[in-house]
């Protein structure tokens, strides 16, 4: 395996070319680890071993885990990945799952040892991919953490209509000119959570020691933020204060959501430190470079 030097762990992020995969191959590759790819597009990183390919492809996932120590797993589809690492010997297999097994809670914050309620296809898959993990452990020794991802915001990121992609889609809008659009009353609320704080939890997910073979973390900062604050905030940092548009709320919507950063603090040893108003203001850069605004 390309990259590193002897002794150093061998990570494998599948997904390494999408927006929270290609921040947690630059977090590695800043602790000079060895880190390969598994992606249908290049990184274009060439510090990286890139594998072409899909991770739902058996003969693929076999390629890419071969001779690794920690994958990181960042893309579509799970049961390939899982028993090609069985296969390969990895010692310990990473899960990026999301908040939304939560579902609507109805207390807050959000903690896992909560009974998680799905409200979507997209949650419940993740759900059933969690169980998958647990059972990879109980069953094949395979070390397992699942990562419960609240609200991931950053550079890179596309803006495509859930949650977490309001955020560049607020930026964009206002860079651009044009009043964002809230659903429901903006009080809706978010533990909108800066991709810094999921790469540093994926590196302690594949180093830290584990009490038992599987763990489920939230990566969240505890603290919740409405979306009008959110717009205010956005229009601050971007010089252009607009009134939102407010339109009907969407149907089947989560109204609160926050983690308990419990688990994170005190079996991964990490604490959230990253400001909601620095992360956001690199977004903003982001956004005003890539608009050429």
């Amino acid at each position: 395996m390309s990259g590193g030097e002897p002794g150093l762990m061998r990570w494998l992020v599948t997904g390494g070319a999408g927006f929270i995969g290609s921040h947690v191959v630059a977090g590695l590759l800043l602790r000079g680890e060895a880190v390969r790819v598994l992606d249908l597009r290049p990184t274009g990183n060439p510090a990286c071993e890139f594998v072409p390919g899909d991770a739902r492809d058996a003969a693929v996932a076999g390629r890419a885990c071969a001779g690794v120590d920690v994958v990181l797993h960042h893309a579509p589809g799970l049961s390939a990945m899982l028993g090609a690492a069985v296969r390969a010997g990895v010692r310990r297999f990473v899960f990026a799952s999301s908040c939304a097994v939560y579902g609507n809670p109805d207390r807050l914050p959000c903690d896992e040892r909560r009974a998680p309620n799905p409200l979507s296809r997209y949650a419940a898959d993740k759900l059933s991919d969690e169980f998958r993990c647990r059972r990879a452990a109980e069953r094949d020794a395979l070390e397992t953490v699942v990562l419960r991802y609240f609200n991931v915001f950053g550079p890179r990121q596309i803006a495509n209509g859930d949650y977490a992609a309001v955020v560049p889609g607020f930026v964009r809008a206002l860079l651009a000119g044009r009043r964002p659009v809230l659903h429901g009353d903006g009080g809706q609320t978010r533990d909108f959570t800066p991709v810094a704080l999921v790469v540093r939890a994926n590196v302690a997910a594949g180093t830290a020691a584990l009490a038992g073979r599987h763990l489920v973390s939230n990566v969240g900062t505890g603290k919740p933020t409405t979306l009008r604050e959110l717009v205010a905030l956005a229009g601050r940092l971007t010089g252009r204060v607009l009134e939102p548009v407010f339109a009907p709320e969407r149907p089947g919507g989560i109204r609160h959501s926050v983690a308990s950063t419990e688990v994170l603090r005190e079996k991964l040893g990490v604490v959230p430190a990253e400001p909601f108003e620095g992360a956001l203001a690199e977004l903003v850069a982001w956004c005003r470079a890539e608009a050429g605004a």
